[in-house]
């Protein structure tokens, strides 16, 4: 193991985004297809696809 703990936290990262996109994902599947609810659904894929893309965002070192 690491003393740095940089693997941990690293997979710690990505655990969280993928979960996170995942029940975005999810929640797609539970909106119906009514024609008002396609802004949401519109919405909801977008910002799922905004969390996986901020995820090489997240971990690249700006420093």
């Amino acid at each position: 193991m690491a003393e740095n703990m940089c693997e941990e936290t690293s997979l710690g990262v990505v655990g969280v985004h993928v979960i996170i996109s995942g029940v975005m994902w999810l929640l797609l599947w539970v909106i119906p297809w009514w024609r008002g609810l396609r802004t949401v659904r519109v919405l909801l894929a977008v910002a799922a696809t905004v969390v996986l893309v901020l995820l090489p965002v997240r971990m690249f070192n700006w420093s």
